[in-house]
C-alpha cells in the first residue's frame, strides 16, 4: 500500500511576483511567435533570432534565457 503526505499552504503572490510571471509568459509567447514566423526550432537559431526583441521587457537575463528555452522546447514538441 502507498501512503502519500500531503501539505495544504495558502500562498497569495504579490503583485511584483504577478507582473513578475506576467513578463516570462510574454516573453515565451514572443519567442514563440518568433519561432513559429522563422520556422526555427533549435535552442541556439532561436537565441540568436529572439533575444535582441526581448531587450524591450525589464527582467534578468537569465530569466530571457528561460523563456528561449522554453520556447525552444515547445516548438521542438510542436
Amino acid at each position: 500500500m502507498l501512503a502519500v503526505k500531503t501539505a495544504q499552504q495558502r500562498y497569495t503572490p504579490t503583485p511584483d511576483v504577478l507582473y513578475m510571471l506576467q513578463q516570462f509568459r510574454w516573453m515565451l509567447n514572443r519567442s514563440v511567435q518568433i519561432g513559429l514566423a522563422e520556422n526555427v526550432s533549435s535552442l541556439k537559431s532561436l537565441s540568436l533570432r529572439t533575444y535582441k526583441h526581448l531587450a524591450e521587457y525589464d527582467a534578468v537575463s537569465y530569466y530571457k534565457l528561460c523563456a528561449i528555452s522554453a520556447a525552444a522546447g515547445i516548438l521542438r514538441n510542436y
